[in-house]
């Protein structure tokens, strides 16, 4: 497992909301949520365009590791459709409540987020 080690000043200048027990180096408040989702919408065309040229297209299943606060997998379940699937995992509880809403009120039926543990089982229970 990787431990990350943050200087107590580090966190004092830049995380104030957030203790050195944190796993992420920027945080996981909902100040940094906030942050991630005002820099996706920045960059969400770019990546949109990015994954097209990489061909990611309609009746896709995509899987997204580290999908944070539901920016990426929302914007790829419009690029495969409806009746594809796209599953974002991720390994904190409270980023993972973020997504989940995020997808709720933006209607889509086919993201499903799931904390890394949830995944394990899920591909565990499948190839038994």
């Amino acid at each position: 497992m990787l431990k990350v080690v943050r200087a107590a000043s580090l966190t004092q200048t830049l995380m104030p909301h957030e203790t050195a027990d944190s796993p992420y180096v920027l945080g996981a408040a909902s100040a940094e949520h906030d942050r991630l989702i005002r820099q996706a919408a920045i960059w969400n065309p770019f990546t949109e365009r990015l994954f097209r040229d990489a061909g990611i297209g309609t009746g896709q299943r995509v899987l997204d590791i580290g999908s944070g606060v539901g920016d990426v997998a929302p914007l790829v379940a419009r690029l495969v459709g409806p009746s594809a699937e796209v599953v974002g995992v991720e390994r904190d509880p409270a980023t993972i409540a973020t997504a989940r809403s995020r997808v709720a009120e933006a209607g889509l039926s086919n993201v499903t987020s799931k904390a890394t543990s949830e995944a394990s089982r899920s591909a565990n229970s499948s190839t038994q």
